[in-house]
């Protein structure tokens, strides 16, 4: 029985098929409005507290064009890291369980639909 409960290969698998689901995420107006207006409130609520993000599941990198504080993305997609790099963002390929910063690191993470990618949203939490 315990062996059963140890094999990773379910989890694994089902991963494998969680990535096959990256879709380039084309910029729009509608998410980059949303995620202004989510910024915005951020930084009336938290002013000079928010010095760097860390954007998991960034995409393009759009929202680094949006904020005035350091900026670091993460994507899982291989299409929207070369989109990044074309555009000069400071994005690096990464898995949300998997993130290189430490603790403290950051002062805020943004993440915008990424649980659903995860076998394992509340590890990725």
């Amino acid at each position: 029985m315990s062996e059963t409960i140890r094999d990773w290969s379910q989890i694994d698998h089902y991963y494998s098929k969680l990535l096959e689901s990256i879709y380039k995420q084309p910029e729009d107006s509608g998410h980059t409005d949303w995620t202004k207006d989510a910024l915005d409130r951020v930084f009336t609520l938290y002013k000079d507290r928010v010095n760097s993000i860390l954007d998991v599941g960034c995409g393009t990198g759009f929202v680094q064009d949006l904020v005035s504080c350091r900026y670091e993305g993460i994507t899982l997609g291989k299409h929207d890291y070369q989109d990044a790099k074309k555009n000069e963002r400071n994005v690096k390929r990464g898995d949300i369980h998997y993130l290189p910063q430490g603790n403290g690191s950051v002062d805020m993470v943004l993440a915008r639909h990424v649980l659903e990618h995860s076998p394992m949203p509340l590890i990725a939490l």
